[in-house]
Parts: structure tokens; C-alpha cells; sequence
């Protein structure tokens, strides 16, 4: 099967892709949480507010307007949302400074109970230290409350890299590997099967996007794609969210 390269012309939209519905959206996993979530964002504006949050930790997002919810019951927060109104986009997450470059803590308040003031909720469920590849320990992901989806990120710069410089929490991922009769040490390469057999392993996520492709040879695409998809049952889509494209 010959792969190819569908650019964003004005029609390949990442929130069609991933059917993203009205409510609550996570996303797990690294390489490129946060870049996915500014991007579906922008996507889902048109069609109506979006909120963009965490369960665990996030970085501020572009110039989207931040309500801290540190010190704040459930009133204030929704007279601060009353107050930004205008705003289609907002980011919510509790910080006990008001430096904006100030990584965000999950807000003080449940996500569910911000359904009706909202048409999309994007979250950042899942902590990766920045790393490209990882396992999950038994309390990861967060997932909120009546969660409609969970989107798995994988970051594709991992691939074929030294496992201990690109794969947070290694000895979990090396753990589920051996349970599979795979051997792999701390200076081994990462290959995409391993991940792809951690992936199906776990089952955290209803559907799956390897990002950053951009970064893989294209000589090697074919083979990746076939590799990946052999050792996981989840649907899966290759591609880039900066570059926006997708492999078929």
C-alpha cells in the first residue's frame, strides 16, 4: 500500500478526524498534547466555546484569556467566566502566582459541573515531562467525570531512539514489554512496535494519533505505518499537528 501525504487544503480539519463531540475530550499520552489541544481549539471555535483545562498540569496556551481558580469556589469561578463572556476560547487551571509562563495545576472544581457553560472541554489528562514516549502508572491518566472521549498521543520522535532519553516512566514500558516477551534495556533502541504493543497493552485511549512524522524519513513510512498498525487494535492516524497533515 503506497502512503501519502494529504496537506491541509481548507477541508482536513483534526476535530473531523477525531469525531470530536459536544462535552468533555482527553488527551493522553506525549508529543504534542498541548500543541493538539491549541489546535482543535482553534478548529472547534466556530462552533462554539471551548474550554481548555487539565487534570494534571499544563503550560499556558497561546493568548487565550486564563481564569486561576486558585482561592476560588464554584460562584466566583463562574462570575469570572461571566466576566469573559465574550471569549470563545479560555484556559482554566489554578497557579498561586499571576506569571502567565507559570505552569497550570488542575483547576479547584469538577469538569463535568462546567458542561453547561460550554460546548467543547479539551483536557490535558496525562503528564509526559516533555518526553516523546511513555507507560502509565497505575493512577495516570486523569480522567474527568463523564468524559466523552479519549485521544492517545504519540510522539514519533521517539522512534528509534534511545529508550532512556525519550520514554518517560521506562521501567513500566520495559515492564509490559517483558510481559510480552520483549527485552528491552534502558541504551536499547525504541522501535515502533514496542510502542504500538505498550498502546494495545494499556487500552487507556479510543482512538490513537502518532504525531510528528514530519520527523521520520519517508523510506521508512510505509514500513513504520505497517508495523504500528500490525501490534495495535485501536484506530490510529499518522501525521503532524504543526505541519498539519495527515498520512492515508
Amino acid at each position: 500500500m503506497h502512503s501519502k501525504i494529504v496537506k491541509r487544503g481548507g477541508t482536513m480539519l483534526f476535530s473531523k478526524l477525531f469525531h470530536i463531540q459536544r462535552g468533555i475530550t482527553s488527551l493522553i499520552g506525549s508529543g504534542g498534547k498541548t500543541t493538539a489541544m491549541a489546535i482543535l481549539a482553534k478548529e472547534l471555535r466556530p462552533k462554539g466555546r471551548v474550554l481548555l483545562t487539565t487534570t494534571t498540569h499544563i503550560l499556558s496556551i497561546e493568548n487565550y484569556p486564563i481564569i486561576n481558580t486558585y482561592r476560588k469556589n464554584l460562584s466566583e469561578i463562574l462570575s469570572a467566566f461571566q466576566h469573559q463572556k465574550e471569549q470563545d476560547i479560555i484556559v482554566l487551571g489554578e497557579c498561586n502566582t499571576d506569571k502567565k509562563e507559570e505552569k497550570l495545576s488542575a483547576p479547584s472544581i469538577e469538569l463535568s459541573l462546567l458542561l453547561p457553560y460550554f460546548d467543547y472541554i479539551l483536557v490535558e489528562a496525562d503528564g509526559s515531562k516533555r518526553l516523546p514516549l511513555k507507560a502509565h502508572a497505575d493512577y495516570e491518566p486523569v480522567i474527568p467525570t463523564k468524559n466523552a472521549q479519549t485521544i492517545g498521543i504519540v510522539g514519533a520522535s521517539g522512534f528509534f531512539q534511545r529508550a532512556d532519553q525519550v520514554c518517560h516512566r521506562l521501567p513500566l514500558f520495559q515492564e509490559i514489554l517483558r510481559s510480552k516477551g520483549i527485552f528491552l534495556n534502558s541504551e536499547g533502541m525504541i522501535t515502533p512496535s514496542m510502542v504500538a504493543t505498550v498502546l494495545e497493552c494499556e487500552r487507556l485511549c479510543d482512538q490513537v494519533f502518532v504525531n510528528q512524522m514530519d520527523l521520520i524519513c519517508k523510506d521508512k513510512t510505509k514500513e513504520m505505518i505497517f508495523e504500528f498498525k500490525k501490534h495495535l487494535s485501536i484506530p490510529t492516524y499518522f501525521g503532524s499537528f504543526l505541519d498539519h497533515f495527515l498520512i492515508e
